[in-house]
């Protein structure tokens, strides 16, 4: 990845690694890429690495990298996604003001109750009824729930996530985020 970038000086920020194949990234990876937005006066701008259960510490990964970079933070969508963690803002909050004590931080939210992305299969918990919003090998499937689905087919949610979701995003999903 550091080499793509450094092919690209219109590049003016790093997406963080909650898509794939960024994912993989370990931090110390992400952290050179920030360095070379740096150089052109970027900022790295992210989708934190998880936004559940580890929200916390992708939130000082995120910090890090930025701080350890030399660019400002954006923190795209900040939310505290799926029920074990709704209200977690009362921690994540309080440490984004204290991340901007050291650095530039910002952050937008998310003003909806629902939210949109990939079906990956380690977010299909079983608790947050999910609709898939399109699916490139099934369209057929467009605008039911994923129960329902896996129902059909079968199988369990996990295994339905999994057979629509190559590593190239396919197939999309809406869920309550809060």
């Amino acid at each position: 990845m550091l080499l793509a970038l450094h092919g690209k000086r219109r590049d003016r920020h790093v997406v963080g690694p909650f898509y794939e194949p960024a994912f993989a990234a370990p931090a110390d990876e992400v952290v050179r890429l920030a360095t070379v937005v740096a150089r052109f006066g970027g900022v790295y701008s992210t989708h934190l690495r998880d936004e559940m259960a580890t929200i916390v510490e992708a939130l000082h990964e995120a910090g890090d990298t930025a701080f350890s970079a030399g660019v400002p933070l954006i923190v795209s969508h900040h939310k505290c996604a799926g029920p074990a963690n709704w209200g977690r803002t009362q921690q994540t909050l309080p440490l984004i003001e204290s991340l901007a004590s050291r650095q530039p931080v910002a952050m937008d939210v998310y003003p909806y109750v629902a939210g949109s992305t990939v079906l990956r299969e380690d977010l299909v918990d079983g608790v947050i009824d999910v609709l898939v919003s399109w699916s490139t090998p099934h369209p057929e499937m467009t605008g039911r729930t994923l129960a329902s689905i896996a129902a059909e087919w079968g199988v369990t949610r996990k295994r339905y996530a999994a057979a629509c979701s190559p590593v190239v995003p396919a197939t999309s999903r809406c869920m309550r985020t809060m």
